[in-house]
């Protein structure tokens, strides 16, 4: 009897062994699963995108997650937040190099439904079906959304193809999903960047916006330009022509360089406003003067090294091709077939790449940064690129054209034609003809983001009225 007695007592010992055990092995499960979920909310912080609003969104940097499901149709991508990979690490091919560059990790830019930025869900999903309908319309192949407001990314979506055509008309056996890490060729919206750079020459001192610009450029006054002042450059007043046919003129980049000097005024300067590709091919010629370096090494230096814009740079290496989206199949001015992952603007072309005007190529997670630091006026997570007293400078009003055309310092300012119902003095931006826009209603502290490329195959198409649909949801979405 007092060995049965023994038994069982050695039997709910071990029991309770066990069962402790059994405790213990379950709180460390739970342990492990909180500092999981606390890995995956930090990868968001990092640079991770999210989005919200408009139906969730995978990380940035996994491609093929974030691609749309249904990109035909138009619809945005999703995937559950929660799963989705972090950004890939450099050296994978997939991140631009600028990443090995970069300094400690800025916080990113947080992700919040609308509700968090004071914003109406309804509206911004309404922009789901404007692009589905330009899609359908052959307006443009795929595009990617981003809204945000208050510093909080509300919507980020994905839509149709990066990579359509092979020939107008004849479509690619294998086309590329558009993701939301897709880079665009920016085109027109670099000269937001070339702005930058200028003004932050003038905040060290090195140029004086009032002075001729053969001060630093001798060869530049020549044909009745030696009045010419930075300042008039930048707001578009010059008088020099809306372009020049570079590929035509000389065989390299220096010859095409002194050809854009030799410019003739097609009006007296200061007398009225042309908006000039040429004026602003000259303002990096500037920033290369004075800085001693070629442009796109000092806004890499300057800005997009501070501001962590890993995924933006001129001339893209060949191992971020897959990440670009198509631009034309046929551009005879250059005796180029398809165009991807190089320039698709000719005179940027003929300038290896790297002009004033164009040649910036982004994401729209970057170039939300971008804006986001011209809203917090001058800086972002503790990395300031221009002084509040210069951004304040820069969004100033400073001259009118007779069509009514209002231009800031290498902004645009209070044009309905593509900002639609967020269009006032407080609202600035920019457009590119490859199908981009950028709006910052500063009134609202808004950011909307529409990366296209309508020119793929061709470039006859016009999405103005698409630029106004997208802005004006987010109009009808603020509270």
């Amino acid at each position: 009897m007092r060995y049965l007695n023994q038994n069982y007592l050695n039997l709910k010992l071990r029991r309770g062994r066990v069962a402790v055990t059994s405790l213990l092995l379950l709180l460390l499960l739970i342990i492990g699963s909180l500092v999981e979920g606390i890995s995956v909310q930090g990868s968001f912080w990092n640079g991770s995108i999210v989005s919200f609003g408009g139906g969730p969104a995978s990380s940035a940097g996994n491609a093929a997650d974030s691609r749309a499901k249904d990109p035909a149709a138009g619809k945005p991508t999703s995937a559950d937040p929660l799963t989705a990979d972090p950004q890939p690490s450099i050296g994978d091919g997939s991140q631009s190099p600028n990443a090995a560059l970069s300094p400690a990790p800025l916080p990113s830019m947080p992700l919040g439904l609308p509700a968090r930025a004071n914003m109406l869900a309804a509206p911004l999903q309404g922009i789901d079906s404007v692009i589905q309908r330009s899609i359908e319309e052959s307006l443009l192949p795929g595009a990617v959304v981003l809204v945000a407001r208050d510093g909080v990314i509300v919507k980020h979506d994905a839509y149709g193809y990066a990579e359509l055509y092979v020939l107008p008309g004849v479509r690619h056996p294998d086309p590329t999903p558009a993701a939301r890490d897709t880079i665009y060729d920016l085109a027109s919206l670099s000269k937001l960047f070339t702005a930058t750079a200028v003004m932050q020459l003038v905040e060290r001192g090195s140029i004086d916006l009032n002075a001729p610009v053969a001060r630093y450029i001798p060869e530049f006054g020549v044909n009745d330009k030696a009045a010419v002042t930075v300042y008039q450059l930048l707001d578009h007043s010059s008088g020099l022509p809306e372009g020049l046919q570079l590929a035509k003129a000389g065989r390299t980049r220096d010859e095409r360089l002194q050809t854009i000097f030799a410019a003739k005024l097609k009006f007296p300067s200061g007398t009225t406003r042309l908006y000039s590709d040429v004026g602003f091919e000259t303002l990096g010629a500037l920033v290369e003067r004075v800085s001693g370096m070629r442009l796109d090494e000092f806004v890499t230096r300057e800005i997009l090294v501070p501001l962590q814009m890993t995924d933006t740079m001129y001339n893209p290496p060949s191992s971020l091709f897959s990440r670009i989206a198509a631009t034309e199949t046929n551009q005879p001015s250059t005796r180029r077939a398809m165009i991807r992952g190089q320039v698709h603007d000719p005179d940027a072309y003929s300038l290896d790449g790297v002009a004033g005007n164009a040649g910036v190529f982004s994401t729209a997670h970057d170039l939300a940064v971008f804006a986001q630091m011209i809203l917090n006026r001058g800086q972002y997570g503790g990395a300031r690129v221009l002084s509040e007293k210069t951004v304040n400078q820069m969004l100033q009003l400073q001259s009118e054209s007779p069509n009514g055309e209002v231009s800031a310092l290498g902004w645009d300012q209070n044009q309905a034609w593509y900002m639609g119902r967020l269009a006032s003095r407080q609202a600035v931006g920019h457009t590119g003809y490859t199908g981009t826009s950028l709006v910052i209603d500063r009134a609202s502290q808004t950011i909307v983001i529409l990366l296209t490329n309508r020119v793929h195959p061709t470039a006859r198409t016009n999405i103005n009225k698409t630029r106004v649909d997208v802005a004006n949801a987010v109009a009808n979405a603020l509270r």
